[in-house]
């Protein structure tokens, strides 16, 4: 059989190129087929709901308590009583070693022993044209507001001592009992256990728009005012205190801690040098700054020689417990030692001193003597703890209105 000649020569090149290296001929590969297209990406269907079951309760609601402010409606808050002046005729007037602003016949503040002082109360008074002046505290002036025509005085021209402050976040602290004005950064006041006291002063504050307190005095202040500043203002607060930085005081509430007994009331300093009689309409009051330490007669020889008793012991603080439910006076940080002569002794029987329910009320006593009527058993078991523990057994009355428990 014979083959057509392209047939041989194309079989010889097909030996030649697989014998020549020695391989075997590889077999013949398949086409690759396309792949198909990929189908596009769908969110998964949502899973269907279950209803609730019909015996599952619905959320209770939550109480007004949390959900809603609470409000102060407990606290009766009343505008202070603001004194009309007229700001043309107040001068400065000597009385005695004190230095005295009056207005006419009324006399307006006790700069004691500044005149400086006094006298830039006047020059104050006279630029801003102020003719309102109220006094918040209890006992004791610790705010002051002036008003011109029943507005926020304008700025004066002259340079000022002042604390800027935020209006808006003042608010009333709870102090263990000792109520403050402030907020996280400021403390502004210290009313002591006068918790309306400083509720009306936060309503005063933010009434007017007070931003800045002022000070007349140095180094503590005589006088204080407020003014409104409508030129926004940068509060300046150190950051390396953690506590609110507080401000000066007209006058300094400290409370009193006795071991045992905790915090029992507020102090009040006395300095019995600068001690001094004034007369008023009801007889003659014994001093201390601007501190009334209560009526010691209606004769002048027998508030002098209250006077001379007081020196003498000497009493350097006077403590209030609770809401003035008892007051009593230290000697340096003691119970006054003796019975001076010239005042009205009084022995009390410790051993039998007990609390007595009255009603209501309760009273401490010894069988014999009546030391006091309170609001409370409780308040008077208190009272009866701090005698015990600074060791009165003696009452010294030394005029109508000046009462003194001593260790005698």
């Amino acid at each position: 059989m014979r083959f057509p000649r392209r047939w041989l020569s194309y079989g010889l090149m097909l030996g030649i190129g697989s014998w020549g290296y020695g391989e075997s001929p590889r077999p013949a590969q398949e086409p690759i087929s396309p792949r198909s297209p990929l189908k596009p990406q769908t969110s998964p269907s949502p899973r269907p709901s279950v209803p609730p079951a019909a015996s599952s309760p619905a959320p209770a609601r939550l109480p007004d308590s949390i959900t809603k402010p609470q409000e102060t409606n407990s606290i009766r808050i009343d505008r202070p009583k603001f004194m009309t002046i007229d700001p043309n005729v107040v001068e400065v007037r000597r009385n005695g070693k004190s230095w005295e602003l009056w207005a006419g016949k009324t006399r307006l503040k006790d700069f004691g022993d500044d005149r400086r002082a006094a006298y830039e109360a006047r020059r104050l008074i006279a630029e801003l044209q102020l003719t309102e002046y109220a006094a918040i505290g209890t006992h004791a002036t610790v705010m002051e507001v002036w008003l011109s025509n029943g507005q926020a005085p304008p700025l004066p021209a002259f340079s000022r001592n002042i604390i800027p402050f935020d209006p808006d976040s003042l608010r009333v602290i709870d102090d263990r009992g000792t109520y403050l004005v402030g907020n996280e950064r400021q403390i502004l006041f210290n009313f002591g256990p006068y918790e309306a006291d400083a509720h009306q002063a936060v309503a005063l504050i933010q009434q007017h728009g007070f931003n800045e307190l002022g000070f007349l005095g140095e180094p503590n202040p005589k006088l204080t005012y407020f003014l409104k500043n409508t030129t926004s203002r940068r509060l300046i607060v150190s950051s390396a205190s953690r506590f609110p930085q507080t401000a000066a005081q007209l006058t300094p509430r400290q409370v009193l801690e006795i071991p045992g007994l905790g915090r029992i009331g507020e102090r009040f300093p006395i300095d019995p040098i600068k001690l001094e009689l004034r007369k008023q309409a009801d007889g003659w009051h014994l001093i201390s700054g601007s501190f009334d330490l209560g009526n010691v007669g209606s004769h002048e020889y027998q508030a002098r020689t209250a006077l001379q008793i007081v020196q003498r012991f000497p009493l350097t603080e006077q403590i209030r417990t609770g809401k003035d439910a008892f007051v009593f006076y230290l000697s340096h940080g003691a119970a006054p030692r003796g019975a001076p002569i010239g005042a009205r002794r009084v022995p009390l029987a410790t051993d039998t001193l007990t609390v007595k329910p009255l009603g209501a009320t309760a009273v401490l006593t010894d069988g014999r003597h009546l030391v006091g009527t309170f609001p409370s058993v409780e308040e008077a078991q208190r009272v009866l703890s701090i005698m015990k523990h600074y060791e009165m057994n003696c009452i010294c009355e030394i005029g109508p209105g000046l009462r003194v428990y001593v260790k005698d």
